[in-house]
């Protein structure tokens, strides 16, 4: 299936225009997250993936390399490099991101202006592609808060909820956040709060309808059922919890 959905230069994207902050990509542009989940599909299951198109990337200037999101544009967002550079083995991209760390532990969403902000998401998605990363230098994008938590900047809350955005710190709670949550806390080996993370999520995100639900405000639910963002990612969080508790 993934073979047939590879796009002719070499990569894989959506089949709809969207628009960021940063660009518009027209329906079926190759980009750097859909390529990268791809490459890591091909990986685990033992099968060789041409990451040309992932290299192709690579963007070097003054003196410091990242990855781009797409080929058309140079933005800089951080988690996507960090994945980037985890399947690359490119120390360089990591440390572009890790110079970049705010003294509050945090990273903005990227460094474009209007990625600032109110953009701030949650440094799981920053720290669990640098922890998986190889070749990745000791840095202090690494370092936990004296208490343990690895939600550098603001803590994960109690009970286990995970907020999307550090400028808001008490909503809305983002189920891409939690899946992070948890991943993160098992990248460094602590099962008891990644656990912590998935009953808080599976008691207060969970549709008995069969899915989970994107955000959960101060005053409103968003029931939106996200294939990719949303259920894709707590499902594979949830499968490397379980693994880890059998283990």
């Amino acid at each position: 299936m993934l073979d047939t959905l590879r796009t002719p230069e070499g990569g894989w994207g959506y089949p709809f225009g969207w628009q960021s902050r940063a660009f518009y990509a027209s329906p079926n542009t190759p980009n750097l997250i859909c390529t990268a989940l791809a490459v890591k599909a091909y990986r685990r299951f033992g099968r060789e993936c041409d990451t040309g198109f992932m290299e192709g990337l690579v963007t070097e200037r003054g003196g410091e390399t990242w990855i781009r999101y797409i080929p058309q544009s140079d933005t800089q967002v951080h988690n996507i490099n960090l994945m980037g550079a985890a399947l690359l083995g490119r120390r360089d991209c990591v440390e572009f991101s890790v110079k970049r760390q705010r003294p509050d532990g945090s990273w903005w969403y990227g460094e474009a202006e209007n990625q600032r902000g109110s953009t701030i998401f949650t440094p799981a998605t920053i720290l669990s592609p640098c922890a998986n990363t190889s070749r990745r230098p000791a840095t202090p994008a690494l370092r936990m808060r004296p208490n343990g938590d690895l939600h550098t900047g603001q803590s994960i809350l109690a009970g286990g909820r995970v907020p999307a955005l550090l400028s808001q710190p008490d909503y809305p709670i983002d189920i891409h956040c939690c899946a992070q949550g948890i991943l993160t806390y098992l990248t460094f080996g602590d099962v008891a709060k990644a656990d912590g993370v998935a009953r808080w999520a599976l008691k207060n995100m969970w549709d008995e309808r069969g899915f989970f639900w994107y955000q959960h405000g101060r005053l409103a639910i968003n029931r939106i059922q996200y294939l990719r963002w949303s259920q894709a990612w707590m499902y594979y969080a949830l499968g490397e919890l379980i693994k880890a508790k059998i283990e």
